[in-house]
């Protein structure tokens, strides 16, 4: 799945509120806990919560932000440095922090995407988070944390949030259809275990999955819908084919590659996720030095098209299917 925030009902509703409501990460959540327990004045003032898409990040830092004392509405300043990603939103951060809340004791600045930020807008952070009031608490969010400056990191104290495993995802799904009243006739229990693999690790993912399910018909079209543009779908697997091939085949198919590609719907992200799936369950069964070789692609696939898209697949497609790197 990709990295985009969940739209359905089901992602929304499930969301937790509370680190009673968290799934998973008891270790994460222990030591949040007894932070918090011990007073704001004893916390550290920089945590930097990082982990894949989907694994409750921001989820954290938002119920750290509201056992603080602050939400939406109140001494919570919340930024996808994605999308402001320069030293102005820096300024912007450090004007903030210097003053103090006019309701409650506490501020809170989360940024999520936090690698995302300019070097130099890191380094405006370095004064930011040296020079801390006491009031002010700075929750970093990432996907990338190699991208952030060693300075900057060495100041937070970071959580790894770890993916779920496929069965605690089955069985948190069970529970939400149960809770639903969700027709077993129109998902099983193995399209409930087909979704929990699917997801990843990221609960969020597979709620998403489970809501499109959920709003189908019929059985056949629920899973149809949850495995489009995965490891599933034929057209993926189509799409990879082509790829394998030999040299001399493949560059006389590329256009065939995109054109099944157009065929795969708009999510990029989860497109080259299930891209990154099929090559890897194929490179378990080949020999040492054809696997050596293979893993050429699953290297070329494994960088994120999130924020690029689209465009930055058919770039990797293209590469892949014109490059002379993979022998097939």
């Amino acid at each position: 799945m990709s990295d985009t925030p969940p739209t359905g009902a089901l992602p929304k509703k499930y969301r937790p509120k509370s680190f009673d409501d968290v799934i998973g990460n008891g270790h994460i959540i222990s030591s949040l806990k007894k932070y918090l327990v011990d007073g704001p004045s004893t916390m550290p003032h920089t945590f930097l919560f990082s982990g894949g898409s989907g694994m409750g990040k921001t989820t954290l830092a938002r119920i750290v932000a509201r056992e603080l004392g602050c939400n939406d509405n109140t001494n919570l300043m919340e930024l996808n440095a994605a999308n402001t990603r320069g030293i102005d939103t820096i300024r912007q951060v450090a004007d903030e922090a210097s003053v103090r809340p006019m309701q409650g004791k506490n501020k809170v600045f989360i940024l999520d995407e936090t690698h995302q930020l300019t070097p130099t807008a890191q380094e405006g952070l370095l004064k930011v988070t040296e020079d801390t009031e006491e009031y002010a608490f700075f929750l970093f969010c990432t996907t990338d944390p190699e991208k952030i400056i060693k300075t900057l990191k060495s100041r937070a104290t970071k959580y790894e949030v770890e993916r779920l495993g496929r069965g605690v995802i089955s069985d948190y799904l069970t529970d939400v259809c149960d809770k639903e009243e969700v027709d077993e006739e129109l998902i099983s229990d193995q399209l409930v275990d087909k979704i929990a693999s699917l997801a990843d690790g990221s609960l969020r993912d597979g709620l998403v999955l489970l809501d499109l399910a959920m709003s189908a018909d019929n059985d056949k079209e629920a899973k149809k819908l949850v495995e489009r543009g995965t490891k599933y779908d034929t057209n993926v697997w189509e799409l990879c084919q082509i790829m394998v091939m030999s040299p001399k085949r493949r560059k006389k198919k590329w256009k065939d590659a995109l054109e099944i590609l157009d065929e795969l719907g708009s999510d990029a992200e989860a497109i080259r996720r299930a891209v990154m799936w099929f090559l890897a369950d194929r490179i378990r069964d080949m020999e040492d030095d054809v696997a050596l070789e293979f893993s050429y692609l699953l290297d070329l696939f494994s960088k994120s098209v999130f924020y690029g898209g689209k465009p930055q697949l058919v770039g990797m497609i293209v590469t892949a299917c014109l490059s002379d790197d993979f022998q097939g």
